[in-house]
């Protein structure tokens, strides 16, 4: 029996636990045996063991650093026209209170806009309690 066939029976025996590194690595001393220990040959697999390196996931919403919301900065973004409410309250002769009532109980006669500065109105008032 050749060194190759010896090689070959254990790899097929299953006793005989063969990694892949080890498969290879009898692989590529039995072509080294067969040139004579001339120049060295490399491994059958040597580009599997090869070691990737690792990507990087790319989240699928872009992330971004925010710093911490308080009471009083939500309340400065969420204003957007300062003083827009008020003239128009003062234009309809009332207080930006009642216009805002007002704006809630007929929200049919005016626009998006002013509805939703209305509800804000509303909810600043709420934190003046």
């Amino acid at each position: 029996m050749t060194r190759e066939e010896l090689i070959d029976a254990l790899m097929e025996d299953e006793s005989f636990v063969a990694t892949q590194a080890r498969r290879t690595k009898m692989r590529s001393r039995l072509a080294a045996t067969k040139e004579k220990w001339g120049a060295p040959v490399k491994p059958m697999n040597q580009s599997y063991f090869k070691k990737k390196k690792p990507t990087k996931i790319k989240p699928r919403f872009p992330v971004r650093w925010t710093k911490p919301v308080t009471e009083a900065d939500w309340m400065k973004d969420a204003v957007k026209r300062p003083g827009a409410f008020r003239a128009k309250a003062q234009a309809v002769g009332a207080s930006t209170a009642a216009f805002a009532k007002k704006v809630k109980d007929n929200p049919g006669s005016y626009d998006t806009r002013t509805k939703r500065q209305a509800n804000l109105a509303r909810t600043f008032a709420k934190f003046r309690k």
